[in-house]
C-alpha cells in the first residue's frame, strides 16, 4: 500500500488500495474505545491510548489522520501523544463558555446538515449534569431542498430528547411550522432567546448555525 490515507468506512473509498483510517475492524489505523469527557475525548488507535482536548467522535478521526502522518514521518508514540494534548483550534468550534449558571457550547462558526447532526450527537453524549438546551439557527446556502434539510435537523434534535429546542431564522421557522412539534419553539430575535435562557437556571446550551446567523450574540455578557 502507498502512504495515501483515506477514511476507510466510506463506501466510495473502502476498496481503494490505500491506508485506511476508521472504526471498521479492517482499518489500518483502527479507532476504538472512544470516550467523551468534559475536557475532550479519549480513544485508542491500534490499541494505543490518546487524548485530544476536543469533543466529538469525528474529531478522533481527524486526530487519527494526524497520528498516521506522524507515524509515517517517523515520530514516536510519545511525541504524537503529547502533541495531540496541546491541540488548539479557532473559536466557536464546540467552544465551552461558562457564564454564571449557564454553560454555553458555542459551535456557531458554521453549519451544514452533517455538522449539525454531529454537534447534536456530541452534545447529547457530553457527560454534564445539567439540562441540555439546543439553539439551532438557519444553515445557509443549501439550495432548493433547504427546508427538507432543516426539518431533518429539527427531527434529529427531537429524537435526542433535549430539554428544550429553540430555533431561530426564517428557514428554521418554515421547517418547524411543518413539523408542528410542541417541543420546538421558534424565536423572532436572539435577544428573546437570551432572555429565555437566563430564566432556565443551571443549563447547558448548544449554539449551532451558519456564520451569517451569528448565534454567539445570544451568549450573556
Amino acid at each position: 500500500k502507498n502512504n495515501v490515507l483515506v477514511f476507510g468506512d466510506d463506501p466510495y473509498l473502502k476498496d481503494l488500495d490505500t491506508l485506511k483510517i476508521g472504526f471498521d475492524e479492517d482499518s489500518d489505523y483502527l479507532v476504538k474505545d472512544f470516550v467523551e469527557t468534559y475536557k475532550g475525548a479519549e480513544f485508542k488507535v491500534n490499541d494505543r491510548e490518546y487524548f485530544i482536548p476536543l469533543n466529538g467522535k469525528y474529531n478522533s478521526l481527524n486526530a487519527t489522520f494526524a497520528i498516521a502522518m506522524g507515524q509515517i514521518l517517523g515520530m514516536s508514540y510519545e511525541e504524537i501523544k503529547n502533541s495531540l494534548i496541546d491541540i488548539s483550534i479557532t473559536g466557536m468550534r464546540f467552544q465551552k463558555i461558562e457564564k454564571e449558571e449557564i454553560l454555553y457550547i458555542n459551535d456557531a462558526y458554521n453549519a451544514s446538515p452533517v455538522s449539525m447532526e454531529a454537534a447534536l450527537n456530541t452534545f447529547l453524549s457530553l457527560p454534564i449534569d445539567r439540562k441540555k438546551i439546543v439553539v439551532l439557527g438557519d444553515a445557509l446556502e443549501l439550495g432548493e431542498e433547504e427546508i427538507k434539510y432543516h426539518m431533518q435537523i429539527i427531527k434529529k434534535a427531537i429524537e435526542c430528547d433535549f430539554s428544550e429546542i429553540f430555533v431561530y431564522g426564517e428557514r428554521m421557522k418554515k421547517a418547524s411550522d411543518l413539523i408542528k412539534s410542541s417541543k420546538v419553539k421558534h424565536f423572532e430575535s436572539k435577544v428573546s432567546i437570551r432572555e429565555k435562557i437566563k430564566n432556565l437556571g443551571s443549563v447547558a446550551v448548544l449554539l449551532k448555525g451558519s456564520r451569517g446567523m451569528k448565534l454567539e450574540e445570544i451568549i450573556c455578557d
